[in-house]
């Protein structure tokens, strides 16, 4: 006699599957697991597949964000350089400070030179 093929619907997804075990209740061995866990940490059963997300940087189907270090620290530098381009640009539109001349800086170097050594000489030779 040839052995009976079951037609069963798995408890945790509803799906139609075929079985020869008749006390076999759930389509895959990750069906199991994940209603077992459920169970155990008393969740409702909620959907594993949609925690599944898109690498940010490269596409790939992932649990997190990045699928991996290297992806998540391409990405950090790619935004790292969008945000100092944007700032250069920001920077190049401000009007630039208008400083000191030379000439004047000079002055005010060989000013401040002379004062100091003089007030040098006062305080430690006693010149007056």
């Amino acid at each position: 006699m040839p052995i009976k093929v079951l037609n069963k619907v798995c408890e945790r997804c509803n799906k139609h599957y075929l079985t020869y075990e008749a006390d076999k209740n759930f389509c895959t061995d990750e069906c199991k697991f994940k209603k077992l866990y459920c169970q155990h940490f008393k969740v409702k059963d909620y959907n594993f597949d949609a925690k599944v997300k898109n690498c940010q940087h490269c596409g790939e189907i992932s649990r997190f964000k990045f699928c991996n270090k290297h992806c998540e620290n391409a990405y950090k530098r790619k935004e790292y350089k969008k945000e100092s381009i944007k700032k250069s640009c920001e920077d190049r539109e401000k009007p630039k400070r208008k400083g000191i001349s030379y000439e004047e800086l000079n002055r005010r170097a060989e000013w401040k030179r002379l004062n100091d050594d003089e007030g040098w000489l006062r305080r430690f030779n006693s010149v007056r």
